[in-house]
């Protein structure tokens, strides 16, 4: 099973059909599942990388088994530790890192290619894994504010990220910080002095995402705690 689930080069078909087999059988986890259903969970996100946008539908399936699985997790104590270690094997899924020649290069995972509703689905995932790691959150940034990835889905990773410091599930410096890199990572891609239409238009996305930025802050209940920080 778990070689037909790496097999992306063969039909999509045959490896839904195996995704289908692992979501029955994890049917009772974290009470009753087969002794092999770690591997199956934590294989799902190396899946959802080979998979890159060959087949957003399969995609869409591996990310809503996957939050189902996460929402048990804050009634199961005892799948919380499984469901925690989803956490690195997604990172590559928003942005990978690899070296060449001696440096770290950074590239876009499949997230930023995938349609909107299954970003949309990705960061309801997200939401049910928090507390969120640091490097999770980084990738995060900076894919999100990629111009590929519409200011709905931008908006909507800040929001999610910032319900999570709202409901004291994460820090509110990790929101601060999250949101913040956004706007930053937004306003960095805008950075050109050749005043070519291409360029204004990013100069735009940047200054609509500083917007975004300060309007989500703004709106958070921990922000409005203390009046100094919306001055």
């Amino acid at each position: 099973l778990s070689e037909c689930l790496e097999c992306v080069t063969s039909t999509s078909g045959l490896v839904a059909a195996a995704v289908g087999f692992v979501e029955g059988q994890l049917g009772g986890w974290p009470h009753t599942a087969p002794v092999q259903c770690k591997r199956w969970l934590l294989h799902m996100p190396k899946l959802l990388w080979m998979l890159q946008d060959k087949d957003p539908k399969l995609s869409l399936k591996i990310i809503t088994t996957l939050t189902a699985l996460a929402k048990r997790a804050a009634v199961y104590p005892q799948a919380e530790k499984d469901i925690g270690e989803l956490q690195p094997m997604l990172v590559p899924f928003f942005r990978s890192c690899v070296k060449k020649n001696g440096q770290l290069l950074y590239k876009a995972g499949p997230f930023s290619k995938l349609p909107a509703n299954c970003q949309s689905s990705a960061l309801t995932l997200v939401y049910y894994l928090a507390p969120l790691s640091e490097a999770l959150l980084s990738a995060m940034a900076a894919v999100a504010a990629l111009p590929e990835v519409t200011a709905a889905t931008l908006d909507r990773a800040m929001d999610v990220v910032g319900m999570l410091a709202d409901s004291g599930r994460q820090s509110a410096s990790s929101c601060v910080s999250f949101i913040t890199t956004c706007a930053v990572v937004a306003s960095s891609d805008g950075d050109s002095s050749d005043g070519d239409p291409a360029s204004e238009g990013e100069d735009a996305r940047g200054l609509e995402v500083a917007k975004m930025a300060a309007r989500q802050l703004r709106g958070r209940h921990f922000v409005r705690a203390v009046p100094e920080l919306v001055q």
